[in-house]
């Protein structure tokens, strides 16, 4: 069992190699079966290969800041709540795209924790309509241009529709669907609650499986922020008393039933 502040480190190291472009150093973070979800929603890149294309086509180009608002640790897996803010290489666009990034870790030849499956939680669509073209269509044009080359030469025409998919996804009628969801749990309504969930949905808390009515009983009073949406997944902030959380909801089809609920909270 790694400690916190091992995992926390290892989550940490990757913001530190991007930020003085360290590729090998960066690489080294993950197990050699490793997979990146940047955006969830957009096709994954799976092993050392793909996740080079990975960093030439979305690090190696940029100037990349990560400014995190919150760390938690639960099981082996880091969450980290936060901005990132991106300097596009050779244009004149810098973006800020608030974020959940999910570190799971496992076990490396060296017995310290390597990233077995990054998912980074935010929303393409809303990023490139509110962000880059509200710079001005001549810079989001040109940034558009500049990533779109980018990616062709590094990823080719199959990485490049890929990532594109994650422009699609559960979207606002499952943000909605959410956050009648949590009205439902902090008003203790189990039959309201129940009628958000399929049949044979899973729900954790902290790694551990838990029925509706438990899940009622272990929290109330809650408050969420920064609802985040990406492929079949909806991310939001939790916050009870001085506690904070991270649900993680999936939902079966185009925002239909939650299939299943995990939530994230500090175990370490």
């Amino acid at each position: 069992m790694f400690s916190r502040e091992q995992l926390l480190q290892t989550a940490k190291a990757s913001p530190a190699a991007v930020a003085i472009h360290d590729k090998q150093a960066w690489l080294a973070l993950f197990s050699d079966d490793a997979e990146v979800h940047d955006p969830v929603g957009s096709h994954g890149h799976a092993g050392r290969q793909a996740l080079e294309r990975f960093y030439d086509t979305f690090i190696a180009p940029n100037q990349i800041r990560f400014d995190v608002d919150h760390d938690m640790v639960c099981g082996h897996t880091v969450v980290r709540d936060l901005t990132i803010v991106t300097h596009m290489g050779g244009t004149k666009l810098e973006v800020a795209v608030p974020l959940y990034i999910r570190y799971e870790m496992v076990v490396g030849p060296d017995e310290r924790p390597r990233v077995r499956r990054l998912y980074a939680h935010w929303e393409l669509l809303p990023m490139m309509s509110r962000q880059v073209f509200h710079q001005g269509l001549g810079t989001g044009f040109h940034a558009l241009l500049t990533l779109s080359a980018n990616m062709l030469r590094q990823q080719g025409l199959k990485g490049a529709l890929g990532f594109s998919r994650a422009f699609f996804g559960v979207g606002q009628r499952a943000k909605r669907r959410v956050e009648a969801c949590l009205n439902a749990l902090n008003q203790g309504d189990h039959a309201a609650l129940q009628g958000y969930f399929s049949a044979t949905a899973r729900v954790e808390l902290a790694g551990t499986p838990i029925s509706l009515h438990e899940l009622i009983d272990s929290l109330h009073d809650l408050h969420w922020q920064k609802m985040i949406a990406g492929g079949q997944h909806v991310v939001v902030s939790l916050h009870r008393n001085h506690e904070r959380m991270l649900a993680l909801f999936e939902f079966a089809g185009a925002a239909g039933m939650i299939s299943a609920l995990n939530i994230y909270r500090d175990t370490a």
